[in-house]
């Protein structure tokens, strides 16, 4: 594996103070946040390194007015926050800002990475991993990115020049890094995806058993695109919805409105803002309409299941396109514009998938051998593992 950690030189563990207490813990620095995309890998990693039970401690850094540090509180880690503000893609005042937030962020970190002396700084993405590796390379600190997205987003395309090395998720991501930094370490993806039944997954929400089970989401905050062709889907189906239930999650914004369209609808579903049972939701579906993120594609992976993938257009460097075409240049998933979205092309689909099931068992089987090969359940470890040999 090129990056080994076995080719970093030790360096000497550090006495620090922690709650009025002298430790020699070694600490590493996870950067997140922002988005759960680069979020939930970190905290996947940081759960895998409690576990080994070598006394590390990881410390989380995420920019100051983040969502994230409440759940990482309740997840039992410490936080810091920094001044960050990302690259401005239009023409605004944040391009007067811009250079002001990045100084700040840089000697914030400085000051940060001083106090805690950690034995490695993993940076998840997002502009705020900048500031903090920097200061990590000037202090000699070894340093690792986790891309989570086949196509590489902005910060760790810059960093990756400067870092000691970098874990991916998807091997196609490799030949936009340095040679012989990059290593596949996979996307750590929630330990119980894949390991539930289908009759589980319909027990845990009350469906039906004899019924195609379509499962619609579109991220955390939802997708009001995606929710309004898959509701307007369904009155065009007239007599085959019969054949069918939707677990349908909203998101919180569009909840009560669709909740409402489907008391007129004939469709058997369940509606809900948002879901916590994710391995359930996926191992109840036998079809999934969703967005393109990393951790997506990687949990379609790991549990098997076909999907209409729709990816976000306005996503950094088109990323999700890039992540979508790991399972559909294999046949194991299939892919419609955001553009082409509309009740008409959803219906279409659910159709082919209702009159061909021998499609659905091809993509199926597809997928299951893609997942043999995938390490996305083994990520966590591995990187954990990377982690205590980086000092």
């Amino acid at each position: 594996m090129s990056g080994d950690a076995a080719n970093l030189p030790n360096f000497p563990m550090t006495e620090r103070k922690k709650f009025g207490k002298f430790t020699t813990s070694p600490i590493v620095v996870i950067v997140a946040g922002g988005t759960g995309g680069h979020l939930y890998p970190g905290i996947a990693a940081a759960r895998a390194l409690v576990k080994l039970g070598t006394g590390w401690e990881a410390v989380f850094i995420v920019r100051k007015g983040d969502l994230g540090k409440a759940l990482l509180e309740r997840e039992g880690f410490r936080v810091f926050e920094l001044s960050g503000q990302g690259w401005p893609r239009r023409v605004s005042l944040k391009m007067f800002t811009f250079p002001y937030k990045v100084i700040a962020g840089l000697c914030e970190a400085w000051v940060v990475l001083g106090r805690l002396k950690p034995q490695g700084v993993m940076g998840m993405g997002g502009y705020l991993s900048f500031p903090v590796l920097i200061s990590a390379c000037l202090r000699r600190i070894p340093t690792l990115i986790h891309e989570q997205n086949v196509f590489p987003g902005l910060a760790n395309r810059l960093m990756g020049r400067w870092v000691r090395s970098i874990a991916v998720s998807f091997p196609e991501s490799k030949v936009n890094f340095p040679t012989g930094k990059a290593w596949l370490s996979g996307l750590p993806v929630r330990p119980e995806i894949g390991r539930l039944s289908q009759e589980e997954g319909w027990e845990h929400f009350k469906l039906a058993r004899d019924r195609l089970t379509v499962l619609v989401f579109g991220g955390s905050q939802g997708a009001r695109r995606i929710n309004e062709a898959v509701a307007g889907a369904w009155p065009l189906l007239s007599e085959r919805t019969r054949g069918l239930q939707v677990l349908h999650v909203t998101g919180e914004r569009d909840y009560s409105e669709m909740k409402e369209r489907y008391r007129t609808l004939s469709v058997q579903a369940a509606v809900m803002p948002y879901c916590h049972e994710m391995a359930a939701a996926l191992a109840a579906a036998d079809w999934v309409i969703c967005r393109a993120g990393a951790s997506t594609v990687a949990e379609l992976l790991m549990a098997q299941k076909p999907a209409l993938l729709v990816p976000f257009p306005f996503a950094s460097e088109n990323h999700q396109f890039y992540n979508a075409n790991v399972l559909v240049s294999q046949g194991a998933a299939e892919q419609i514009k955001d553009e082409e979205l509309t009740p008409a092309t959803i219906a279409e689909s659910l159709r082919r998938m209702m009159r061909d099931p021998g499609h659905l068992r091809q993509m199926r089987d597809q997928l299951a051998a893609l997942a043999k090969e995938a390490p996305h359940g083994e990520a966590a470890r591995r990187l954990a593992d990377y982690i205590t040999r980086m000092s």
